[in-house]
């Protein structure tokens, strides 16, 4: 690995970035909403056996009918569904890294953790799975300590049932904060081949430390307008007094949808900028600007994945 460069410039990584959102935008937009579409069915498991159904709505087996027994397998499918959605997230990371890198992606490369059975990705996943898990039971505990101490948070008493809307709010905010440290450990997996699991969490730190700022500012920046509308909507919906009679109700609907799509435009936008980001800090981007465009060039050999597609990698 090269030197890391700190801070690149900020105008140069922009340039590139608006040249592969240019190009990719619509694969990318496919590719966050076919994992939304995987993630709401895998997510259906779980829940389904907490609630004593099966995904169909048929009632389930009669070993079941026991809380503990139905509350273990909940927990155990839970973790496995985390584990399998960040072993997908490292599909993801693939995908739009070659976007970057100007390479050919198909829908199998979201796939690609489990096609190629690396224990580096499956570690990794583990590893994520098991530090948000605690992160969630610390979260929780502080969550309730708050409002056991101070009687409501935010107005909300701890019998009310919107606190849990509440919780969930501040758990989504605390998740995504312990995330941005660790953006690069799919991309350094997937570029660094001899780099091992743990490695690639404590090089992600590395390479972000004194930069974090710098980093998100630009991932920011990246998801443009489509985040301001996201939070624009959010905010009248949140004001739409709720029934208040048909058109109000297929205004709202209206909004949600709305607000949906600019969320898949964010996602799209900010996964494509994590990687335009890594390559300039790990100096795997060479540019070459002229009047017309910004092509950009990654290092391919010794560091790379296969340049073959998932496909012909299993021939």
């Amino acid at each position: 690995m090269e030197g890391i460069v700190k801070k690149p410039q900020f105008k140069v990584m922009r340039a590139v970035f608006d040249q592969c959102i240019k190009l990719n935008h619509s694969k990318a937009l496919f590719t966050v909403f076919l994992f939304t579409i995987i993630e709401t069915l895998l997510s259906a498991v779980p829940l389904s056996v907490a609630m004593g159904t099966s995904p169909n709505g048929t009632a389930s087996s009669a070993v079941f009918n026991s809380p503990v027994l139905k509350a273990a397998a909940s927990f155990v499918l839970s973790l496995a569904f985390c584990i399998v959605l960040f072993m997908m997230l490292y599909g993801m990371f693939c995908v739009t890294a070659r976007m970057v890198q100007k390479k050919s992606v198909t829908v199998g490369w979201l796939f690609i953790a489990f096609r190629k059975k690396d224990r580096r990705v499956l570690g990794s996943s583990i590893a994520f799975t098991v530090f948000y898990l605690l992160l969630g039971f610390l979260t929780s505990f502080l969550f309730s300590l708050v409002i056991k101490k101070t009687g409501s948070f935010l107005g909300i008493s701890g019998g009310d049932s919107s606190s849990v809307m509440y919780f969930f709010a501040v758990a989504a905010i605390v998740f995504l904060l312990a995330f941005i440290p660790f953006s690069f450990v799919h991309l350094i997996l997937y570029y660094f081949k001899n780099v091992r699991t743990l490695a690639s969490f404590a090089l992600s730190i590395r390479i972000l430390r004194g930069q974090m700022l710098h980093f998100m500012a630009f991932v920011i920046n990246a998801a443009g307008t489509s985040l301001l509308s996201v939070i624009l909507l959010t905010v009248v919906l949140a004001f739409i007094p709720k029934n208040l009679g048909t058109s109000v109700g297929i205004l709202a609907m209206f909004l949600s949808i709305m607000r949906l799509f600019e969320y898949y435009k964010v996602m799209a936008r900010v996964l494509i900028a994590i990687p335009v980001y890594f390559f300039f800090t790990v100096g795997a981007v060479q540019v070459v600007v002229s009047p017309e465009q910004v092509p950009v060039q990654t290092e391919d050999e010794g560091s790379a994945e296969e340049k073959d597609s998932p496909t012909q990698e299993s021939e």
